[in-house]
């Protein structure tokens, strides 16, 4: 987690962190789905590794959030995502611990997953239809000046 912060948040310039914003969902659950092949140990251990650094998706978010808040209410706007994501993250923790009770941890992990995956991939759908692109950038029609 700290790896992936570091890197989109320090290392990568500021107009690449927008492209980054649904790859970085994606990598924060994918891995997750070999959970159902019941990979050994270590294995599992390091595809939560690698998953851990999607979590760098929200400095992405964070950042578009901001850029279309007013300022004098940026905080308010935080204070709302913030909420709103512990929340969430409460309830998938109950539901996935309720699926881990009634069939196995494994399948628990990659049916959230999948549910991930498909939330991600539903809004970024969406998203491409809105006026303003929502978290992926049109490619532009224009030649660019040279």
């Amino acid at each position: 987690m700290l790896a992936g912060d570091v890197i989109v948040g320090r290392l990568l310039p500021p107009r690449l962190r927008p492209r980054l914003g649904i790859p970085l969902l994606l990598l924060l659950a994918t891995p997750y789905l070999f959970y159902a092949l019941h990979p050994p140990l270590p294995v599992a251990a390091a595809l939560a590794c690698l998953a851990s650094a999607g979590f760098a998706a929200s400095l992405v978010q964070q950042e578009r959030l901001v850029a279309l808040t007013p300022g004098s209410l940026s905080g308010h706007a935080l204070g709302l995502h913030s909420a709103g994501m512990l929340t969430m993250q409460g309830v998938a923790a109950a539901l996935a611990g309720t699926i881990a009770q009634a069939t196995s941890p494994a399948t628990a992990m990659t049916a959230m997953a999948l549910a991930s995956l498909t939330a991600t991939l539903t809004l970024a759908t969406r998203s491409r239809l809105t006026a303003d692109g929502g978290l992926l950038p049109h490619r532009s029609t224009t030649p660019h000046p040279t």
